[in-house]
């Protein structure tokens, strides 16, 4: 498709949730988690097809003065015999508008994008910090992969769950595997169970 759209996880004022257990989805531009931004939905390129709304819905009526969504992907490899893989063309970003948590839970998920923003663009969300939460199952984590910048703002939230682990002690699990960071995790907003 010529006009390919982002993808937007809780938009508006609303809730969103998407759980890939197997199978692939590939989002041909960037993937907004916990919101977007009508600047962020216009920066992706995306524009409204019949080329009268100017890049906004039909009715021009999106809720542009709602910064209230919540959205979260979870990525949970049911079936390690088959594939389980979201693949980001673009940028991965949380919280761009509202509360975003990416979940990445297993050993058998793949996660890659260009980028990755961890946003705290709207705090003032009832649970407004974007959160990134990995999960392991007996064999331990999968990644997230980002070829480029994984960029972390102030506050944002990382948990890992190792509680059902079943392997050796003392392993180490990279849990981004990013060309450039900028910002870090502060030590308080990092949970591990």
């Amino acid at each position: 498709c010529g006009n390919a759209a982002p993808m937007v996880v809780g938009c508006a004022g609303g809730y969103g949730t998407y759980v890939l257990s197997n199978g692939t989805v590939t989002v041909k531009k960037s993937l907004f988690i916990g919101g977007a931004t009508t600047n962020d939905l216009q920066r992706t390129g995306w524009t409204d097809p019949t080329k009268t709304q100017g890049g906004y819905p039909k009715g021009n009526n999106y809720p542009h003065d709602r910064h209230d969504a919540k959205g979260t992907f979870t990525v949970a490899c049911a079936d390690k015999a088959k594939a389980c893989k979201l693949d980001v063309t673009e940028t991965i970003t949380l919280s761009s508008d509202g509360a975003g948590t990416l979940e990445v839970v297993g050993s058998g998920a793949t996660v890659k994008a260009k980028n990755m923003v961890v946003s705290n663009q709207v705090a003032e969300v009832e649970g407004g910090a974007s959160t990134v939460r990995f999960v392991a199952d007996a064999e331990g984590l999968s990644p997230v992969t980002v070829s480029g910048n994984l960029t972390l703002a102030e506050n944002v939230k990382l948990e890992v769950d190792m509680s059902a682990y079943a392997g050796k002690r003392n392993v180490k699990f990279k849990i981004f595997d990013c060309k450039t960071r900028t910002g870090a995790f502060a030590p308080d907003n990092v949970t591990l169970v």
